[in-house]
């Protein structure tokens, strides 16, 4: 009898063992990601599930949704920069749905905020491997984007930025193209244009806090004296404490034409009001030139008096740009929304779709490596803001055209297209 139990004992837990792996529950490396609408914000949230062994891009199957992962800033100090562009990003994502699709198959976006911090770019970009991302777009700034950058390339996965600045963007490997301006480009562009128009002397205002307007304020400085033009008052300032800056201000030449304001407008930092207020205070009333960082209406309210303003940026959002196309952009991206979200460089974010629509149509496939070859072969391709040109040897376009934007207390207009 003893042993007679025993055997039962045995039964009884051998068939426990098959009702519980037969319940349904997986083991935990066997989880499959959750189904995510277009669109949808995803945290990146911490996992301990391994990431997939790294393997050489595959031709496109044909099956599924295409998925493009956006890991851009919705909060923290970069929300300024990647927020416009990933508005445009969406627009275009549901232009192509709306089509049909992009080789017959929908696009999927999905969205991870990266709150402007890396720890969270680095997660964000495991996260998006996991899902079996086939483009991965990366916030505009090279630092915040190359945890993301360098895993993506592991994976053989195809990575754009919008609005990459930084001229090392089209430098970086075959997978990694930026449709942005540079800085440096917006500098010259600036300075050639205030030569064009009589300005033969300038004070340039430096924020030391921001690399980007250190590389438009320093290529600005050097094309405007190569074409004869002169500094007449330098200075650098921090936000931490401008009471050194306005005591130096207050001890300036007087002979300027205009004032070179390279900072940011305000966002997760102080920006261009309270050194514009400052300047106003003491009397200074010349024009103020700026770059793209200082595009966009909603800081204007800020300023007690801003006089005029010429800003250099890709596109105008002022409902005069000569591209029906960045006009109908702006308009549905502002549609509704009380404060306007879009900014000269959204047009760059469907620049970003755009490009990847061509390339993916004219490649046959979305592999990366595929699509990479096929936008290194771009020569003048038209999109949104114009022409782009790419090549193997530089993957981002140093000659993007820009608009001149005149903006006064009242608002801006375009002036011209360079």
């Amino acid at each position: 009898m003893k042993n007679l139990a025993a055997v039962l004992v045995g039964l009884l837990g051998i068939i426990g063992l098959l009702v519980s792996c037969s319940s349904g529950e997986a083991a935990e490396g066997d989880l499959e990601p959750t189904e995510v609408p277009t669109g949808t914000p995803v945290p990146p949230t911490p996992t301990t599930q391994p990431l997939p062994t790294p393997t050489p891009a595959i031709p496109d199957s044909g099956q599924g949704p295409i998925i493009i992962g956006a890991l851009m800033a919705s909060t923290g100090v970069m929300d300024q920069r990647d927020g416009p562009a990933l508005e445009a990003i969406r627009v275009e994502v549901d232009r192509i749905n709306g089509g049909g699709g992009l080789l017959g198959r929908d696009l999927e976006l999905v969205e991870i905020d990266t709150t402007s911090r890396r720890s969270a770019t680095q997660t964000g970009a495991e996260e998006l491997m996991r899902r079996g991302v086939d483009l991965l777009i990366v916030t505009c700034d090279l630092a915040f984007a190359q945890p993301a950058i360098e895993i993506a390339q592991e994976f053989g996965v195809l990575t754009v930025t919008p609005c990459g600045a930084d001229e090392q963007w089209g430098e970086i490997g075959p997978l990694v193209f930026s449709l942005g301006v540079s800085a440096a480009h917006e500098g010259r562009e600036l300075a050639s244009w205030a030569v064009d128009n009589g300005y033969s002397s300038t004070a340039v205002l430096l924020d030391k806090t921001n690399p980007e307007v250190e590389d438009f304020c320093s290529a600005f400085e050097s094309a405007f004296t190569n074409l004869g033009g002169s500094i007449t008052f330098f200075d650098s300032f921090t936000f931490d404490s401008l009471d050194p800056f306005e005591d130096r201000l207050k001890e300036r030449p007087r002979s300027m034409e205009s004032v070179l304001l390279c900072t940011h407008a305000p966002g997760g930092t102080s920006g261009a009001p309270d050194v514009i207020r400052l300047v106003r205070e003491e009397g200074i009333t010349v024009p103020f030139l700026g770059s793209s960082a200082l595009d966009g209406p909603n800081w204007l309210k800020l300023v007690p008096v801003l006089g005029d303003l010429f800003v250099v940026t890709p596109s105008s959002i002022w409902g005069d740009d000569p591209e029906d196309s960045i006009r109908i952009l702006t308009s549905t991206i502002n549609e509704g929304e009380l404060i306007p979200l879009a900014r000269g460089w959204s047009a760059h974010g469907a620049d970003a779709i755009r490009a990847y629509e061509i390339a993916v149509n004219r490649s046959g496939s979305v592999d990366g490596r595929s699509v990479g070859l096929t936008l290194e072969g771009f020569s003048n391709e038209v999109l949104l803001s114009g022409p782009v040109s790419l090549s193997p040897q530089l993957r981002m376009d140093p000659d993007r055209p820009v608009r001149i934007i005149h903006v006064t207390d009242d608002g801006g207009r375009l002036v011209t297209v360079r």
